[in-house]
C-alpha cells in the first residue's frame, strides 16, 4: 500500500479565531491503489493533523513504521512521521545522550514539488516517458519501433 495525504486549503474568515471555532485543517490518508481512504483527522493546524493521521495508521497495522508515502510537502508530514514512528538512537557512550527522535532507514517517502508559472499556475502537462525525462529519447516510441530495435551495449 503506498500512501499519499491530501490537506485542506486554509482560507480567511469573516469571524473571530477561538479554540473551539475558527479554522481546522484536514489531513487525508489514501491507498494510492485503490483510492480507499484508510486514515483523516482534523485538527487546528497541519502538523498536528497529520500525527493524528500517522497514529491511526499506526493502530491499523503499521506499528512499526509508515507504509510507503507520497505528499505535497504540505502538512508536516515529516515531522508528523518522525513524531508518531521516530525513535532516538541509542547512546553511544560518548557525548550527550540524544535526546531527539529520527526517521527510520527504511522508511520510503517521497515529496512531489509542483511547479507553477509566473501568474501562479500549473504549466500544461506534456507527455514524457523516464526515458524521455532521462533524455534518452526525444520522442515516445511506438511499439514496432520497440520490437525492432536493438539495445546496444556500453
Amino acid at each position: 500500500m503506498v500512501c499519499g495525504p491530501t490537506l485542506a486549503t486554509k482560507e480567511k474568515k469573516s469571524y473571530l479565531e477561538t479554540p473551539e471555532s475558527g479554522q481546522f485543517m484536514r489531513s487525508t490518508m489514501l491507498d494510492m491503489d485503490s483510492r480507499l481512504r484508510v486514515a483523516c483527522a482534523i485538527e487546528k493546524d497541519e502538523t498536528q493533523a497529520s500525527i493524528g493521521v500517522f497514529q491511526m495508521l499506526k493502530r491499523r497495522g503499521h506499528p512499526d513504521g509508515p507504509p510507503p508515502t507520497l505528499s505535497d510537502g504540505w502538512g508536516g508530514i515529516n515531522q508528523a512521521m518522525i513524531e508518531v514512528y521516530g525513535k532516538v538512537p541509542q547512546y553511544s557512550g560518548r557525548g550527550r545522550p540524544p535526546t531527539r527522535k529520527k526517521p527510520g532507514t527504511d522508511w520510503l517517502y517521497l515529496q512531489i514539488v509542483k511547479q507553477r508559472d509566473r501568474r501562479w499556475r500549473f504549466p500544461r502537462w506534456k507527455p514524457r516517458t523516464p526515458a524521455m525525462a532521462a533524455h534518452l529519447t526525444d520522442h515516445v516510441w511506438a511499439v514496432d519501433e520497440l520490437m525492432t530495435s536493438i539495445p546496444l551495449r556500453g
